[in-house]
């Protein structure tokens, strides 16, 4: 089971940048709620709080280190803070995340002591261990690091890409419900229903939570109403 009790890093004051997710996005033209890199990280963190209550009421016998996960959660976008600017999914490269990657490790690494800088380091390379782990397109120092995730904690790796996806959805389905905008689900849920699929081979036991929305069958009828929507 999950161990409820965080050990937080004391994360140093530093400059963020206002970032605004999803620009440029097609499906913007039909309305959206604006969303910001800190709004999806509160919104994150609020379904991660629901998953370990999830987790707690169905007694899944799986050990989750909560600390890890929860500070993935708070910074995984961190980099992209520093930067100035998100990337759409489906425009991600393997150059873009080294990128954000680098921006984080200098900007917050001179601040921390050794052990907390140990913590957050881990924690931000837990969202690339799955693409990375035995990559050379990452120093070799977070390679070894992701590798050793990938060993030792891959539960929480398959955690965290199953939060980030049904994250996705959820902001689609509320544009969908609030402002009458399907445009969204149509390109979102082709592009994460497949790793999803991928990760509940994996870790059948996660497939509760995304069912506990009740979301799929809605968006596979929007699906066959209006087709899918590619992004170029």
């Amino acid at each position: 089971m999950a161990h409820a009790t965080v050990t937080w890093v004391n994360f140093p004051p530093v400059e963020r940048k206002l970032v605004h997710r999803w620009q440029g996005h097609p499906a913007c033209e039909y309305g959206y709620r604006l969303q910001s890199n800190d709004d999806h990280r509160r919104e994150l963190q609020e379904l991660f709080k629901g998953f370990l209550h999830w987790l707690s009421r169905e007694r899944k016998p799986v050990f989750l280190d909560v600390t890890l996960l929860a500070h993935a959660v708070k910074h995984h976008d961190d980099g992209e803070d520093f930067l100035g600017d998100d990337v759409l999914y489906v425009n991600k490269t393997g150059e873009r995340d080294l990128l954000e990657y680098q921006a984080f490790k200098s900007v917050v690494e001179p601040h921390l002591v050794t052990s907390d800088w140990a913590l957050l380091h881990r924690a931000f390379l837990l969202q690339f261990v799955r693409k990375y782990h035995s990559s050379t397109l990452f120093p070799s120092d977070a390679v070894l690091i992701m590798k050793d995730l990938s060993e030792m904690r891959w539960n929480e790796v398959l955690t965290f890409d199953c939060l980030e996806r049904i994250d996705y959805l959820l902001y689609a389905d509320e544009q969908e419900r609030v402002l009458k905008n399907p445009h969204f689900i149509c390109e979102v849920f082709p592009n994460q229903e497949p790793k999803l699929e991928d990760i509940f081979r994996l870790a059948p036991w996660l497939k509760g939570f995304y069912e506990s929305f009740s979301i799929h069958e809605k968006f596979q009828k929007i699906l066959r109403e209006h087709g899918s929507l590619s992004v170029r």
